[in-house]
């Protein structure tokens, strides 16, 4: 059966970032009914590892093979000074300089020369930059705020030194300005069922600076051994911190290195950040096929003992939380006649917000449904539709309804919205929707504990009935055990 992609509310470096306004824009493929137990096919495919380039360094300039129009990376000088940045590639004296470390795009060469586009503010503009400036990384996440869509707003910068950990262990990865939860919590799942494993595919060469991260790619049985090749320059935030994957309790930054080799592997960062599968991840980490299972196809006496079992048998677990939830019908309406009828939904959660085509409103009298909208993730608002509707909106940040009818309704209280929302799905527990978790014990012999990639926010413990109810994913991998390698 396939899994729902996770694109997860993302979580600002060093804090926590309530879910408003990003899990709607999760990109998903429906859950398959098949109740019984599947594997999970390889999906994964390997961008190609084109030269990594680092800028000027000791005076030795690096050649632009390999890179062409539209290949991403960064402007670096490595001493960290200002980067000439020339009008036309043919001009003398440079127009401004660019701050080394910025994102930028190839969208034209000469030989000698890159034109080059970057974030201004809040618009990408472009100049040419001596293509020894140029250093090819994986292309960042776009900005969601904006209509032009550009480049987050961050700046690469350099680690030095090794790091890598000897005491690798699990949750020690927290997801950051990134919709990649599915692939975090694969991490953190992978890390709690054998952490050696992990360990050992991480390779740090002292001489270059550069790490290696191992995965796998290749047709169904027949896994074949990628290694990604990567710098130490990670994409950082204003004050110097990680802005995607951040180390959770030490002060390495072997869980970004990781995220940074899989952007490059599936071909960006903005690639991450469109979503992806738990049973897939896992899979391309470890080289064994991940086995997913529906819930749905569960009873509430086989969970626990499910999970117990699992658990025995050191098995990486995963699971994904629903996309929302259906609130309960309501009459909030104020207005009378034709209307302008007004009404702001109750949320069950302040991080809560309507989910987009799921408001229905009915007419008690009429015993239908009088109005409807279709809105879809991404959408600021979308108009309510009707036979009997003059004109309507939803405005989902501030969830508020307001609908004119063309003819009267006789008692604004007789108008009754159903909707769903999504954020927070159950508030009692923590759980968030289209978010995924991996699985650290059952405790109390009768409840499941999830752990949350954020590394905040962590979700109280859950019944089966909960669980059932909540989780529409779930996928194990049997992790290869010990140093050597060898799967089982």
């Amino acid at each position: 059966m396939s899994q729902k992609q996770r694109r997860a509310p993302k979580q600002t470096p060093g804090a926590a970032r309530p879910a408003s306004g990003n899990a709607s824009t999760s990109s998903s493929s429906t859950v398959a009914s098949n109740a019984s137990e599947s594997e999970s096919g390889w999906f994964g495919q390997m961008v190609s590892n084109e030269p990594t380039q680092q800028g000027v360094k000791d005076g030795v300039s690096r050649p632009d093979t390999g890179v062409r129009t539209g290949t991403p990376g960064a402007a670096i000088d490595e001493s960290g000074a200002e980067i000439a940045l020339y009008t036309t590639f043919e001009s003398e004296t440079p127009e401004s300089t660019l701050k080394s470390g910025t994102a930028v795009k190839v969208v034209d060469k000469r030989e000698g020369w890159f034109k080059i586009e970057y974030r201004d503010k809040e618009a990408s503009t472009s100049g040419w930059i001596e293509s020894d400036y140029f250093s090819n990384q994986p292309s960042l996440g776009m900005d969601e705020e904006l209509d032009s869509k550009v480049f987050d707003d961050y700046t690469w910068e350099k680690f030095e030194g090794d790091q890598t950990t000897e005491d690798l262990a699990a949750n020690q990865v927290e997801q950051g300005a990134l919709g990649d939860c599915f692939f975090i919590a694969s991490m953190n799942a992978i890390g709690s069922a054998n952490p050696d494993f992990l360990e050992e595919s991480i390779r740090y060469d002292a001489e270059t600076e550069t790490y290696s991260v191992r995965f796998f790619e290749g047709e169904y049985g027949s896994p074949e051994e990628v290694w990604i090749d990567v710098d130490a320059y990670l994409p950082t935030t204003k004050d110097g911190s990680t802005a995607y994957a951040a180390s959770a309790n030490d002060g390495s930054k072997w869980g970004p290195i990781v995220e940074k080799a899989y952007a490059k592997f599936k071909g960006g960062y903005q690639v991450l950040g469109e979503g992806g599968t738990g049973s897939v991840a896992m899979a391309e980490l470890t080289g064994n096929r991940s086995r997913s299972k529906n819930p749905s196809s569960m009873s509430e006496e086989d969970v626990i003992p499910y999970f117990q079992k699992a658990k025995e048998d050191g098995l990486a677990i995963y699971a994904g939380v629903i996309n929302s939830t259906a609130m309960a019908s309501v009459n909030p309406f104020s207005g009378d006649g034709k209307g302008r009828f007004k009404a702001t939904l109750p949320k069950t959660h302040d991080w809560n917000e309507i989910q987009h085509g799921t408001v229905e409103i009915e007419h008690e009298d009429d015993g239908g449904k009088t109005a409807f909208e279709n809105g879809k993730d991404g959408d600021k608002e979308a108009p309510l539709l009707g036979t009997q509707v003059e004109d309507g909106t939803v405005v989902y940040a501030k969830n508020s309804v307001e609908v004119t009818y063309d003819e009267e309704v006789d008692d604004a209280s007789k108008l009754q919205v159903d909707y769903e929302a999504h954020g927070v799905v159950l508030p009692s527990k923590m759980l968030i929707g289209n978010h995924a978790y991996s699985f650290t014990d059952v405790v109390d012999g009768d409840k499941l504990q999830f752990y949350n990639p954020w590394g905040s926010y962590q979700p109280k413990a859950i019944t089966a009935a909960e669980f059932l109810g909540y989780f529409d994913s779930l996928a194990t991998n049997q992790v290869p055990k010990g140093k050597t390698g060898d799967g089982s």
